[in-house]
């Protein structure tokens, strides 16, 4: 068999890595398919993972077996997650287990949630727990969800701020969910805003249209339909329409202000036709061309009143 071995400097290998940290894989498959022919461990996994980004997982299970079988702890835990979406579990769990030994935090992580979900909360705590001291932020998240679970609402949320810490959006959001539950809104609010203000990770990128919906959410029962709309349509647009529900309620609270003679203008005659009777007294209709708050005629596409900064577009 041959032996794999690390070397950083191998040029091809730092040329493969430029292109596959730019998504660049078919470019990028040629450089380190040549140095990992030529014995080299990182590229034979970066060559596996860039397989896989094409869409040829048949391909890159044989290369990251390999790499595997040399103790790359990367590997181990990339495979074990294909076979566990193959339903081959307990391999999955095995492979999860040499690479959390070797001291891989995500294959802790892993591992964690697999023996929870087995059952076995001891064992899922105690890999948590090292995948946390690992520096990994989704495993407080993790972790203080189990510990919800069972009661310990203190130590949840110190493990949720924790998380916070380490720049986790999961954790913020669950911090957020705990306190939005309890209808603790302005906690939940702040919570919320600290996670959707995180520097963007792809690791949590599923979870940022639901912080979107949730501070939203918050927003509307907090009585701030106003604001609450800009995130809703975010989350929407991301994907979460379990929220269209709470837009369309959002958009249907902004009720038209009364008319007021010595702050609004009157309407130009070529606009009048979009305005209700200003003499009787009745809501200007604000419709999609006028500011409800200080009734300046719309420029441009924004939701926002050049004129007031009120948020006046229907």
């Amino acid at each position: 068999m041959q032996v794999y071995l690390e070397d950083p400097t191998d040029s091809d290998l730092v040329a493969g890595l430029e292109l596959y940290d730019a998504d660049k894989y078919e470019e990028a498959e040629p450089l380190l398919r040549c140095a990992a022919d030529r014995g080299n461990v990182t590229a034979l996994f970066k060559l596996a993972n860039t397989l896989s980004r094409l869409d040829r997982e048949e391909e890159a299970i044989p290369l990251l077996e390999i790499a595997s079988e040399q103790d790359h702890a990367g590997a181990s835990n990339n495979l074990g997650l294909i076979l566990f979406d193959r339903g081959q579990v307990d391999e999955a769990i095995a492979l999860y287990a040499k690479a959390a030994e070797a001291g891989l935090a995500q294959a802790m992580f892993n591992l964690g949630i697999r023996l929870d979900e087995a059952g076995d909360a001891d064992g899922a705590r105690a890999w948590l727990l090292r995948a946390i001291e690992g520096g990994l932020g989704r495993a407080c998240a993790a972790l203080g969800n189990m510990l919800i679970l069972e009661g310990e609402l203190e130590e949840a949320r110190r493990l949720y701020e924790r998380g916070a810490d380490l720049g986790n959006l999961s954790s913020c959001t669950c911090a957020g969910k705990e306190r939005f539950e309890a209808k603790d809104y302005a906690p939940a609010e702040a919570w919320f805003r600290r996670g959707i203000n995180l520097p963007e990770d792809p690791d949590e990128s599923r979870q940022l249209p639901h912080a979107f919906a949730f501070l939203g959410l918050t927003l509307v029962l907090a009585g701030r339909s106003d604001e609450a709309i800009e995130y809703l349509e975010r989350a929407v647009s991301m994907g979460n329409h379990d929220v269209e529900g709470a837009l369309a309620e959002a958009r249907s609270n902004l009720a038209p202000v009364p008319y007021r003679a010595q702050t609004k203008p009157a309407p130009s005659s070529r606009s009048a036709l979009s305005w209700e009777d200003l003499n009787s007294g009745a809501r200007v209709f604000a419709g999609d061309r006028f500011c409800r708050e200080c009734a300046a005629e719309r420029s441009g596409d924004s939701h926002f009143c050049v004129g007031c900064g009120f948020r006046g577009w229907t």
